[in-house]
């Protein structure tokens, strides 16, 4: 899977912050343009996906993403930055979906109908994203931070959002 242009990666202090800082763009729902994945996250991507979250190592994403192990570590302090970056890419880009596919539905049966199908693309077209996010490994140590809940509670005030407007 390509990500597109590949950009510098963070400087430290804005891998971590309180709000998302992921900007994507939010044209048609269906289309899947690349994403600002920076080469350290996409090496953390494919070694998250190969081995799981607990399975990779900074020194297995330095390899996938063809850095030194320092190099890594000067953008990205920890293995769980990274993670908590690639969750918000993740649920910035599903989250702006699901809100235009419910947007566009006229009533209750066709919005859960748009909503199924955007979560069946997303799923589909960004399926090293969707696996990390619902993989559900890494929740065991990742979550004890407050980004990792904060994320989480994002994630599920969307699915309650979503509910409650299907009527």
């Amino acid at each position: 899977m390509t990500y597109g242009e590949l950009r510098p990666p963070l400087r430290r202090s804005s891998a971590l912050s309180t709000a998302s800082s992921v900007q994507l763009a939010t044209g048609n729902r269906r289309e899947f343009a690349p994403l600002p994945i920076d080469p350290v996250l996409a090496g953390a991507i494919k070694a998250f996906v190969a081995t799981g979250y607990h399975g990779a190592s900074m020194r297995s994403i330095a390899q996938f993403a063809n850095m030194s192990v320092p190099g890594v570590y000067h953008h990205y302090p920890s293995k769980q930055d990274l993670l908590v970056k690639i969750l918000d890419i993740t649920m910035t880009d599903l989250h702006w979906r699901l809100q235009r596919a419910r947007d566009d539905g006229n009533d209750p049966v066709e919005r859960v109908a748009l909503v199924v199908e955007a979560l069946a693309l997303f799923h589909t077209r960004r399926s090293d994203l969707s696996f990390i996010a619902v993989d559900g490994s890494w929740r065991r140590g990742a979550m004890r931070q407050p980004r990792s809940r904060d994320l989480a509670a994002k994630a599920h005030s969307c699915r309650i959002a979503s509910k409650t407007r299907f009527g």
